[in-house]
């Protein structure tokens, strides 16, 4: 069972044209998400990134800089110096 803060109880409708239902509904199909759900993530993210991908680029990331600390300490402190400053731009 949900937490109460996590049962959707509030309900809104907007317009739109049909052009950007179709647009909209062809990004969430691509994401597969549900139209609503889509919009949601993309109002709350303000962005194209979900925290799907986030996450996945967040892995990719530590791999890199374990794979670069074993060559160079200093170059892979200065990656993790970068990504930091990516993540306060995402926020």
């Amino acid at each position: 069972m949900r937490k109460d803060s996590e049962k959707k109880t509030k309900l809104t409708s907007i317009r739109m044209t049909e052009e950007q239902y179709n647009t909209i509904k062809a990004m969430a199909d691509q994401k597969q998400m549900k139209t609503g759900e889509y919009l949601v993530d993309s109002a709350i993210h303000g962005h194209s990134l979900t925290p799907e991908a986030m996450i996945l680029i967040q892995e990719i990331v530590n791999k890199a800089y374990r794979t670069l600390a074993a060559y160079s300490p200093f170059d892979a402190e200065n990656l993790q110096d970068e990504v930091d400053k990516i993540w306060t731009l995402l926020k």
